[in-house]
């Protein structure tokens, strides 16, 4: 079976690598501006009926991105255990679409943008298809982030090893983040936390089976909590 590296590394920018399902042990890099990788369940959300996964099992990052404009859609990640083992790092590109994945049995966050703009993360489920706990830190943490866009996600069982860490959704020093209608139950902080930054929007969220608070802010200026269901707090 080819790895799905060697399709990576041949593709162009703005190319399409597709890949079928089955299981595939090997970190995944996209360097190349424009690229989507396709699982076997793309344009499928993670939140329904699907076919076989795509399984990336990494043990590191299950996919870096360092590029601008990068699709991921329709693949499973699941245990990235090593030190740097988040699902999916975004880690130096602008407008990254993230959509229709499954996170599960991460050392870190399930999915991670630092430093980068128009994020857009939708229809994952992270955490919810595994044991209590899988999820390493945060289900979703976006820091030092523009106008992400953050929806429609399954986000539950995270872990808390330290304080301040294992809420659903953490937005740290991130301007203009829309954070709606996500799923987010039985984390170990809070369920949506923003600290810092500047215009940051949280509604019609449901939250419930939660360690402390449904909706912690702190430190920013504009933000607007509004619509959200919380429960069993």
């Amino acid at each position: 079976k080819a790895k799905i590296a060697q399709g990576l590394t041949v593709v162009s920018e703005n190319g399409t690598v597709n890949v079928a399902s089955g299981t595939y042990n090997e970190h995944l890099v996209i360097n190349k501006n424009g690229v989507t990788l396709n699982g076997a369940n793309a344009g499928l959300s993670a939140n329904g009926i699907r076919a076989a996964e795509t399984i990336i099992n990494p043990n590191s990052p299950g996919v870096e991105i360092t590029a601008d404009g990068v699709t991921v859609d329709g693949l499973t990640f699941s245990n990235a255990l090593n030190a740097d083992g988040y699902g999916i790092f975004v880690n130096g590109g602008d407008n990254a679409n993230l959509k229709n994945n499954i996170i599960k049995n991460t050392a870190q966050s399930g999915i991670y943008v630092l430093n980068w703009a128009g994020t857009i993360i939708s229809n994952n489920n992270i955490g919810a298809t595994a044991a209590a706990g899988n999820i390493g830190a945060d289900g979703i943490h976006l820091l030092n982030t523009t106008g992400s866009s953050v929806s429609g996600n399954i986000i539950a069982n995270t872990s808390s090893p330290s304080i301040e860490i294992g809420s659903g959704i953490y937005a740290e020093n991130s301007d203009d983040a829309t954070i709606s209608l996500n799923n987010i139950h039985n984390v170990k902080w809070d369920g949506v936390k923003v600290k810092g930054g500047n215009g940051v929007q949280v509604t019609g969220n449901d939250l419930y089976e939660l360690s402390r608070s449904g909706v912690a802010v702190d430190e920013t200026d504009g933000t607007v909590v509004e619509g959200n269901t919380i429960n069993n707090v």
